[in-house]
């Protein structure tokens, strides 16, 4: 039996158990003279203090035309969470095809009988039906729309009309994960489990039938976790991330403030994916603006046992010796409303000239990453745009390359991500706590990302895989024949 000696520390100290904080930099040690890009990785991990305060629960189905064959699984799934509800808990039911709304809200013990009902009702449907050129019938749209679904369980959980209790509020999601609408739909929905982290509100994500390649980055962006529900056999693991007792609550409202000195320029600051709303552009004369000197990242809900992690880069001066270069502080608000404030900061230690400092492989790993990822962000866009332009017309010498060159880049990125992946696997077989940081796990979900390279929609449609991942976008035809006159080599056939 394990002793939790969490309150007999605060009995003993009338101190209470504080946010771990730990930092993981690129370049312990950067060299005298020269400018450097630095990353540092901070890990918060609350206390595990034995106390499960009660929990709402916000359950977000989707119903959409894809899930018709999918539906009962997630039904039954649902049933088994149903069982376990306790009598301090709450659950509501919010189902999401083309627009989202609740099927029924605050769920107890006493209503379970009214709460079953409502999920057997439900049924897989679309409401979104569009017109074809030619005036024909109007043909039925199958799109999830997740970020309504996220949206309506967000303000059921933290919104005014909320409870005010301390409780543990968390939404889990039930998807297939099949998006229409590119780049767009699938920014949206990955934004909205960005805003309910922030807000407060957790999410898990039960990916339904399928890998789930865009839901993975989902659960990521949620600081929750992702199951796979393929049959009941995985009822378990989705009854366990329901529950209660499953990092419950530990604190509200956190902030975590940066502050740097010494001429260091703060350039992002981000967790599972780039954000460019937090980038500074490069600058040669380092005139530093309170922008590039301060920022401020807002986690919501931290929870007991469950490690944040954030990225920060900076763009270090020309340093001769060691600096404390930057102080961050963590603000949050325990459960018996006592504001709490904790900070330290980071010191740069300076090597001579003629020394080379090793990288910390952590920190230098999920940096690399990131620039990948905002590759294959960049990618996804061209992509779009070349297919929202349709066809090049024949005679206009070379635009037919454009889906050549596009899936070219693709080709790069996947060999980059492919050599990262083996020099991560050589770095955790040397260092096995690399492992913990789950880095290796995380470049080859990317790299499935990138089977679906050379089609506009490869941001959001998983079902458009194809054996050749690098095959040309999706309309540009196999054979093109040379327009007359036109010089040899502009515009050549396409050819997968």
């Amino acid at each position: 039996m394990k002793f939790n000696w969490l309150p007999w520390f605060e009995l003993l100290f009338g101190v209470a158990a504080q946010v771990t904080i730990s930092v993981h930099s690129r370049w312990p040690t950067v060299v005298a003279g020269s400018r450097h890009t630095q990353a540092l990785l901070v890990d918060l991990t609350p206390p595990v203090t034995g106390e499960v305060p009660p929990q709402e629960l916000a359950l977000v189905v989707d119903i959409s035309m894809s899930m018709a064959e999918k539906l009962s699984l997630v039904k039954s799934a649902v049933r088994q969470i149903l069982h376990g509800l306790r009598s301090e808990d709450r659950i509501h039911l919010i189902s999401f095809h083309s627009f989202a709304r609740p099927e029924f809200i605050n769920g107890t013990v006493e209503r379970k009988a009214q709460l079953l009902q409502a999920l057997e009702a439900l049924e897989p449907k679309t409401n979104l039906s569009i017109r074809p050129i030619d005036g024909s019938d109007p043909i039925p749209q199958d799109m999830g729309n997740i970020s309504e679904g996220l949206w309506i369980a967000q303000r059921l959980l933290v919104s005014p009309i909320a409870s005010t209790e301390k409780a543990t509020r968390r939404a889990m999601l039930f998807s297939d994960g099949q998006l229409r609408g590119g780049m767009a739909r699938y920014n949206a929905a990955v934004d909205a489990f960005e805003r309910c982290k922030v807000a407060g509100v957790p999410s898990t994500v039960v990916a339904v039938g399928q890998s789930g390649g865009f839901l993975r980055e989902a659960a990521k962006a949620a600081q929750g976790d992702f199951i796979h529900l393929h049959g009941p056999e995985g009822f378990q693991q989705v009854v366990a991330a329901a529950s209660a007792s499953h990092f419950p609550l530990f604190a509200t409202d956190a902030t975590l403030r940066l502050a740097t000195a010494f001429g260091a320029r703060l350039v992002e600051t981000y967790s599972h994916r780039r954000r460019r709303g937090h980038q500074r552009p490069w600058t040669e004369d380092f005139v530093l603006g309170a922008a590039s000197t301060d920022d401020e990242l807002p986690l919501g809900a931290l929870r007991q046992g469950r490690t944040e992690r954030k990225l920060i880069v900076l763009d270090l001066p020309v340093y001769n010796r060691g600096f404390e270069l930057l102080k961050y502080e963590l603000l949050y608000q325990q459960l018996d409303g006592t504001s709490v404030s904790q900070w330290e900061q980071f010191t740069q230690h300076v090597a001579l000239p003629e020394t080379s400092p090793a990288v910390e492989p952590a920190a230098d790993l999920l940096f690399r990453l990131d620039r990948l990822l905002s590759e294959r962000e960049n990618l996804r866009l061209d992509e779009e745009a070349a297919e929202a332009q349709s066809l090049p017309v024949p005679i206009h010498k070379g635009d037919a390359s454009r889906w050549s060159r596009l899936s070219e880049r693709w080709r790069s990125l996947r060999t980059r991500l492919e050599s990262l992946a083996t020099e991560a696997a050589a770095s955790q077989k040397q260092l096995p706590s690399l492992g913990d940081f789950g880095i290796l796990e995380q470049i080859w979900m990317v790299l499935e990302t990138t089977k679906l390279a050379g089609r506009g929609h490869a941001a959001s449609d998983w079902s458009r895989a194809t054996a050749d991942p690098f095959g040309v976008c999706e309309g540009s035809p196999p054979e093109r024949e040379l327009a007359s006159g036109s010089p040899a080599g502009l515009s050549l056939p396409n050819s997968r």
